[in-house]
């Protein structure tokens, strides 16, 4: 099961530099959003350009005051194009976790992303698999539901903006459903929203050219 538990544009908060004086680095940091499948927490970022990036450390804590580095993940180095990233917390207990990212430049400076909060209380029967992600025009989603009924899916980009809901039955188990008409949207990330009787789930999507 995944759900999304925030999604919405990364704005960092440029910190002072590691000389003691406010620098912003020139590192776009375009999204940074995260869910969890039946067993870890997926993070996922994006920047809109490098200019000397050196790594990205990603870093866990359980009460959002206390960080501590899990991770790090090489950065581009220097890239004008848009660049993605994700890192996979495996195996995470039930609870609340915060994460955050922090962006160090080759020459030590560094500046942090938002926060984002991802809670595991094991309490959704909804379990999804999304096939075609990244997609161009469609994808199909796996969906297991314990109860028959009816569920909506809704498509949301990443300011909240309702891009298509489709209603639909789903019976006990495995459904497989096709969410298509989607050639026109534009490129970058949305989020789709599923729910029903049993609960609700979020997963993120990528759509290309």
């Amino acid at each position: 099961n995944t759900g999304l538990i925030d999604v919405t544009p990364a704005v960092y908060t440029i910190p002072y530099s590691s000389f003691g004086i406010l620098n912003p680095l020139p590192l776009q940091l375009l999204s940074f959003s995260g869910y969890k499948n039946t067993t870890d927490n997926l993070l996922n970022w994006s920047m809109s350009q490098e200019i000397n990036s050196n790594r990205f450390e990603i870093e866990h804590s359980n009460d959002g005051s206390n960080y501590t580095k899990i991770s790090t993940v090489a950065a581009a180095g220097n890239a004008s194009t848009k660049t993605t990233y994700s890192y996979t917390d495996k195996n995470v207990a039930n609870g609340i976790h915060y994460y955050r990212i922090k962006l160090v430049n080759i020459d030590g400076q560094y500046q942090f992303s938002k926060t984002i909060v991802i809670k595991r209380d094991g309490s959704t029967d909804v379990y999804t698999r999304i096939m075609g992600n990244p997609f161009k025009d469609r994808i199909v989603i796996d969906l297991v539901v314990k109860n028959e009924g009816r569920c909506t899916l809704t498509l949301f980009d990443l300011k909240g903006t309702k891009i298509k809901r489709m209603d639909v039955t789903t019976v006990k188990g495995t459904n497989l459903i096709e969410l298509d008409g989607l050639s026109k949207l534009s490129s970058g990330n949305y989020i789709l929203h599923i729910s029903n009787r049993d609960g609700e789930t979020n997963a993120n999507l990528y759509k290309t050219n």
